[in-house]
């Protein structure tokens, strides 16, 4: 069946060769070729949701499928899900790093290129924006393509008022060390106050970042992670208000 929904396919009879696929999996459900086939067909189709699902199930039975791997990342990109793209491709990278299969040196290289393609062609869009922060990896790729300075500022400034003062000084102690490569100059928490947020007025932090900052156990690491993702303009900016509180005791 697979081989007469590969003479379909050829031909360009889409709906016939996703049916003869189908009829494959039917007789033998570890059939990873016809997997394969069907999500590359079912693309064509513009199914997207099904040719994802046909890619997994292909290498649940091969996991080492290159044919699956990239048709898994398609329709990932298809989907505009692309930090879920970039990890399934990272994930391909390392396994074919990792493999003796005579194939593998191939599809290291040709992962490789691809991983860098779906890197350089990110762009943040709204729903990127909206998504759940699965991992402070997850958040640190969103946050790395955002390209409104005042959003990513605004939501720093948000975060470093939610804290109370004994995390405001584990951040701004994690800062010390960076501007002066000293973090044991003694702070007194009690100038930390609220930043004022009157500049921002009119931007509003996506809930999906705030919700992850709540639930993250490394705040001071998270914060540390975005000042890291800032330019240097933005950079300059967020240490003169760390100036501002730098009140060592006397």
């Amino acid at each position: 069946m697979r081989e007469q929904g590969n003479a379909a396919f050829s031909v360009g009879k889409l709906e016939e060769a996703e049916a003869l696929y189908s009829q494959a999996i039917d007789a033998d459900g570890e059939d990873h070729k016809s997997y394969s086939n069907r999500s590359l067909v079912r693309r064509q189709l513009l199914k997207f949701d099904e040719a994802l699902a046909d890619a997994e199930s292909s290498l649940e039975n091969d996991p080492l499928y290159v044919k699956a791997h990239d048709r898994k990342i398609t329709a990932l990109v298809d989907m505009n899900r692309l930090w879920e793209a970039r990890k399934a491709c990272a994930y391909a990278v390392n396994l074919f790093k990792k493999s003796s299969k005579p194939d593998a040196k191939d599809a290291l290289d040709y992962f490789k290129i691809k991983l860098s393609s779906i890197r350089s062609n990110q762009v943040l869009v709204a729903e990127d924006l909206n998504l759940n922060v699965s991992s402070l990896e997850h958040f640190s790729e969103i946050f790395k393509h955002c390209e409104n300075s005042r959003l990513k500022l605004a939501a720093m400034a948000t975060m470093w008022n939610q804290a109370d003062k004994k995390l405001r000084l584990a951040v701004f102690t994690k800062f010390l060390l960076i501007l002066t490569g000293n973090d044991q100059v003694p702070v007194d928490a009690s100038p930390l106050v609220d930043l004022p947020m009157h500049n921002y007025a009119d931007v509003k932090v996506p809930s999906t970042w705030l919700k992850f900052w709540n639930s993250t156990e490394d705040k001071v690491g998270m914060f540390h992670e975005m000042y890291q993702l800032c330019t240097k303009d933005e950079q300059n900016l967020i240490i003169i208000d760390l100036k501002e509180y730098f009140q060592p005791k006397s």
